[in-house]
């Protein structure tokens, strides 16, 4: 997808007075069209959001966040659920952070924001997504394979047994791909409503953790967050001379 075919919807939480034009310039710098909207009650019936590659929320003011998880929420339950969502925000709040997530953000920023890392990592949230909504059963990482219909892992062509819960665990980290997995989401997509302690979850993911071992340390913990799966190591153990097929590099794809 080049970059004047995406569009990138900005919804700014700051009021009706507000105006920073910070995002908005990064993106039109990079000719990425941009629409930008004061909040989805005055705008959502002008645009069709259903057309945007991507929607970033824009939490400028601490007394906003309410106002923009009732957005989040709103674009999660009434739009495209692969239309990748972030938020940006101007105060560090771990507990807003952790909200986000388990409101179905893809991803967020703290500012001031590097343009390009913050480029970089939508470019990759975008292409994923695009590559998702085509994909068949096996969904490739570095030296990992997973093949979505049959429970199965393979890690440089070996398969690797995988009980249904270490499968469900690592399907959510390898769909989320270098995005962070609250503990919270992943017990409730992988015990499925069943209440369980936190130690349940810790042991499941030690166990997959060591059936992953022959990849290096790719679950990355985020301390009172969650966990990550990381691509770039996913993608190391690959560049240093495995025999796995060359057409598995470390970007996601899907055959």
């Amino acid at each position: 997808m080049k970059d004047e075919d995406v569009v990138v919807t900005v919804l700014h939480v700051r009021g009706k007075d507000g105006g920073a034009f910070e995002l908005k310039n990064i993106l039109e710098r990079e000719r990425i069209n941009v629409i930008s909207l004061p909040s989805l009650n005055e705008g959502v019936q002008d645009v069709d959001l259903l057309s945007s590659d991507l929607i970033l929320i824009d939490v400028a003011e601490a007394m906003r966040l309410e106002d923009a998880m009732q957005e989040l929420s709103w674009v999660r339950k009434n739009l495209n659920r692969s239309i990748p969502v972030v938020l940006i925000f101007s105060i560090c709040n771990e507990e807003a952070f952790v909200q986000a997530l388990e409101l179905g953000a893809d991803d967020y920023f703290l500012r001031p924001i590097n343009s390009s890392i913050f480029l970089r990592k939508i470019r990759l949230l975008m292409a994923r997504t695009s590559s998702r909504s085509t994909q068949s059963e096996i969904v490739r990482v570095g030296g990992l394979a997973l093949n979505v219909l049959n429970h199965e892992l393979f890690l440089f062509d070996e398969r690797v047994a995988l009980t249904l819960t270490e499968f469900r665990m690592l399907k959510e980290l390898v769909l989320s791909l270098n995005r962070v997995v609250t503990r919270k989401k992943l017990s409730q997509n992988i015990f499925q409503g069943i209440n369980v302690s936190s130690r349940t979850l810790d042991v499941h993911m030690c166990a997959l953790r060591k059936k992953l071992r022959s990849l290096g340390s790719v679950i990355r913990t985020i301390r009172g967050i969650g966990y990550v799966l990381s691509e770039e190591e996913c993608g190391a153990k690959l560049l240093e001379g495995s025999n796995w097929s060359k057409s598995s590099n470390s970007v996601t794809q899907a055959v």
